[in-house]
């Protein structure tokens, strides 16, 4: 697989990073004081972007600038198979006081053992 330039690292890391803090591209635009076609250009187009705006968008994301330009920094693929109400839901959880987190992660945690039990009965097998 070739090496990617650093610009197609940031370009992918930048929309992967909207997409995984729920941000529409006009959205990430108004958090950066800037416009929604200029979000999509160095998104799409661009074949540079500049250091400032590296750290607008490393500053509007959350991240560093160096987080941006790695191509290990962003964990996982965001893609058109994501639920990206979930990942909002997921937010909004985490502001929530540990108690009641943890009431929801125990009823998560169960709700996926009952469904992996159904999987299993199916599949005739077992879960250990």
């Amino acid at each position: 697989m070739p090496k990617q330039n650093i610009v197609d690292i940031a370009k992918q890391n930048i929309v992967r990073l909207r997409m995984a803090h729920g941000l529409s591209q006009t959205q990430l635009a108004k958090k950066m004081r800037t416009s929604q076609r200029l979000i999509a250009y160095y998104e799409n187009i661009a074949t540079n972007i500049p250091l400032d705006k590296l750290q607008s968008f490393a500053d509007a994301l959350q991240v560093s600038v160096g987080a941006l330009l790695n191509e290990a920094a962003v964990i996982g693929p965001v893609g058109p198979d994501v639920d990206l109400r979930l990942m909002k839901k997921v937010k909004e959880i985490d502001k929530l006081p540990r108690r009641a987190k943890d009431a929801l992660l125990h009823s998560i945690n169960t709700a996926i053992e009952v469904n992996s039990m159904k999987v299993a009965r199916k599949n005739g097998s077992t879960v250990g």
